[in-house]
């Protein structure tokens, strides 16, 4: 009798212990404006995820039910999470599953106003002369670089920091062509190095330096 009661308390306990195992739960992610190269089983794109707001951007190796990605927007979403029991997985699948509850919010972000081609109008505050050839700049949130000409020879630069206000970029590189505007060329290379902040204005595009100066001014021509 004794060993009966024994067999079906741990029998229960079993069950119980699946049980929760297979609770679902509800939790909130936040999902970035684009997503980045990553290697799972191959190589693939990854959603990039908060799971609390202030927390820090991670790849998402998963994908979620009932979501329709679409590159350019913040989303806040309301998401089921099951575990999937440790039988029923296939040798690549993850331990859980997500399935969309609620697309709490879906903005457009504002550093995607950067992507176009633009041309530089005044430099450090100075109308740039119009007789000569004017840099031409196209940039790329998604790669996080800039790749164009200074005027004078071709050139590419990663973006280093890129938040709805500030934007720095990384080490100007570029052929070594000799032109009449070398020293134009220059100079535009030069400040964009000091570049920590941007603002939008119409189809213009102000570029600031840490003291808040502005030194490049670029149009919209795309």
């Amino acid at each position: 009798m004794k060993n009966s009661i024994y067999i079906i308390f741990i029998t229960l306990s079993i069950i119980a212990c699946k049980s929760n195992q297979n609770k679902s739960q509800k939790n909130i992610f936040w999902v970035d404006s684009s997503t980045k190269d990553c290697v799972g089983v191959g190589p693939k794109q990854c959603l990039q995820i908060k799971r609390t707001e202030n927390g820090s951007w991670e790849n998402f190796y998963d994908s979620i039910a009932g979501f329709s990605y679409e590159t350019g927007y913040l989303y806040t979403l309301e998401l089921e999470i099951d575990s999937v029991p440790k039988e029923d997985l296939a040798a690549d699948q993850s331990m859980y599953s997500y399935r969309l509850l609620n697309v709490k919010s879906k903005t457009p972000d504002p550093k995607f106003r950067l992507n176009d081609i633009w041309v530089a109008t005044h430099l450090n505050n100075t109308e740039i002369n119009r007789s000569e050839k004017l840099p031409q700049i196209e940039l790329s949130v998604k790669k996080m670089q800039l790749m164009g000409t200074d005027g004078c020879n071709k050139i590419r630069a990663k973006i280093n920091t890129l938040t709805a206000e500030q934007i720095s970029f990384g080490n100007v590189m570029g052929t070594k062509m000799l032109c009449p505007n070398s020293e134009a060329a220059s100079q535009f290379n030069s400040a964009l190095l000091l570049v920590t902040s941007y603002k939008f204005e119409q189809l213009k595009l102000h570029l600031y330096n840490k003291e808040n100066e502005e030194i490049i001014r670029l149009l919209k021509i795309d």
